[in-house]
């Protein structure tokens, strides 16, 4: 593989500073919120409060598949990478605070993972088979089975402080600094009561790249979120991600193209867990590489609740000293 193959190696992750295993898309730069969850339609009744709900010491395990196609043509040839991550992930309660908000700390359990470049033979890596990883996936590596981070959450959601544990990689600290919200794994719901039809959206800052490497203007960006149905404990939600600008250089363009999730989310009212979430985006842009050039760029994901036998096990919560 060559340089520029390898650097479209793309790794999914569980909010990009915890591993492998969420959504992840091709990142360029940090993403910026400006507002939280702005509610079009509280939809009808019966309505109710959609809230995570943690005790001490609770785990929640996922199954996640993870699939990127990127390719791109050029005037002298065309290029293909596909990458696919199957792996189980799972998050413990730390601490519970009386107004419902809860200390979570992610770690990825276990993660298969191969990058296959135009013809060539894939780069393959499997936590339970191979004791060393290629030099793609070292970090990777590095960080499953144990934890990198700790992450406050609000009930409804919103992520309100990251913390780096010892041991994190360096480049941790100022992710947990900014509070990047890509590092947001939860579904952030409305703090009112909700119903079927209820909508909701939140508006983001995307930032790019340029031509040259240099960040260019942050592109505005919104996700919409409706309840398609409720049926008894499960509720159903749609998902729909867009640009705001009218008008984006062929080079933002491709950048964006696995921003724009669309999807399906499920969650269980009653338990206060994410149940399942499948999201797809697809798109291609012509000359984003300068003349006679075009990217084609997928993501597809399936993430899926695992019932543990773990439950409960309060004398595992043994504190790891937070370095950052």
């Amino acid at each position: 593989m060559d340089a520029i193959g390898q650097s479209r190696v793309v790794r999914g992750a569980w909010g990009l500073i915890f591993a492998v295993m969420m959504t992840s898309t091709i990142t360029i730069a940090a993403e910026e919120p400006d507002a939280g969850p702005v509610v079009v339609n509280a939809g009808t009744g019966p309505q109710q409060l959609f809230v995570y709900k943690f005790t001490p010491g609770m785990y929640a395990h996922y199954a996640v598949d993870n699939t990127q196609i990127v390719k791109t043509q050029f005037a002298g040839g065309n290029e293909s990478v596909v990458n696919r991550t199957i792996s189980q992930k799972y998050f413990r309660v730390i601490t519970v605070d009386a107004d419902g908000s809860a200390v979570l700390e992610p770690m990825v359990k276990k993660v298969k993972m191969s990058a296959k470049f135009n013809d060539l033979q894939p780069i393959e890596y499997d936590s339970e088979l191979n004791e060393s990883a290629p030099p793609q996936f070292r970090e990777i590596q590095a960080s499953v089975g144990r934890p990198v981070g700790r992450m406050t959450f609000a009930p409804n959601g919103q992520l309100l402080k990251v913390t780096s544990l010892q041991g994190a990689p360096e480049n941790n600290a100022p992710l947990a600094t900014k509070l990047d919200p890509k590092l947001n794994f939860l579904t952030v719901f409305p703090k009112q009561p909700i119903g079927v039809g209820a909508v909701w959206r939140e508006k983001f800052s995307a930032p790019v790249t340029s031509s040259n490497g240099a960040i260019a203007p942050p592109v505005p960006m919104q996700r919409e979120y409706t309840v398609t149905k409720i049926d008894g404990p499960v509720a159903t939600i749609t998902l729909k991600t867009k640009t705001l600008a009218p008008m984006l250089p062929p080079q933002a363009e491709a950048q964006l193209i696995q921003r724009q999730l669309q999807g399906t989310i499920e969650f269980h009212v009653e338990r206060g867990l994410l149940q399942s979430q499948n999201t797809k985006a697809s798109g291609q842009v012509v000359e984003a590489f300068g003349p006679k050039t075009l990217i084609q760029s997928s993501l597809e994901t399936a993430e899926k609740w695992i019932p543990s036998p773990e439950g409960v096990q309060p004398a595992t919560l043994k504190e790891i000293g937070a370095t950052r």
